[in-house]
């Protein structure tokens, strides 16, 4: 065998290696779903069916994509879910979306970023478990944010 010849498929098999390393377990779940182009409304509560196989502690995690036309620093959320144990648990998330001087953290391309914060760790949830996330800001519509979505991993 030459060793331009052993080269590629050695080539070739450590990205095959590289791609099934990065691709997520079957016990991941992630959703996203799109926010109205009107703006979100403070009273919508959106809703994820989490498709967990297992009632395994996993960590619950939220993410916001969004453009330029978000007018604020910051978000405020409400994540509500109810675990194994039938306790409601509903957490209050912070999520810091620019810096002090205006610019946007996370990440994007052009005028669309996206940032992701952690909810919780080690919780129980049983399968077809409901997370619902609203916005707990002081005004009643938020304009400029796209799509909101939930992460729960083992």
């Amino acid at each position: 065998m030459t060793d331009r010849l052993f080269h590629i498929i050695m080539t070739a098999l450590a990205c095959c290696m590289l791609a099934c390393s990065c691709s997520p377990s079957a016990s991941d779940y992630s959703s996203f779903t799109d926010l109205p182009a009107r703006g979100w409304n403070y009273g919508d509560t959106v809703c994820f069916q989490i498709a967990a196989d297992s009632i395994r502690p996993r960590s619950i995690s939220v993410a916001i994509r969004h453009n330029d036309d978000y007018e604020y620093r910051n978000l405020w959320l409400e994540v509500s879910y109810t675990d194994a144990d039938s306790t409601l648990r509903r957490d209050t998330v912070s999520m810091e979306l620019a810096d002090v001087y205006g610019h946007w953290l996370g990440q994007g391309l052009g005028t669309s970023y996206q940032i992701q914060k952690k909810v919780s760790d080690s919780v129980r949830l049983l399968p077809g478990a409901a997370v619902m996330v609203r916005h707990v800001m002081r005004t009643d519509t938020l304009r400029g944010l796209r799509q909101i979505g939930v992460e729960t991993t083992p």
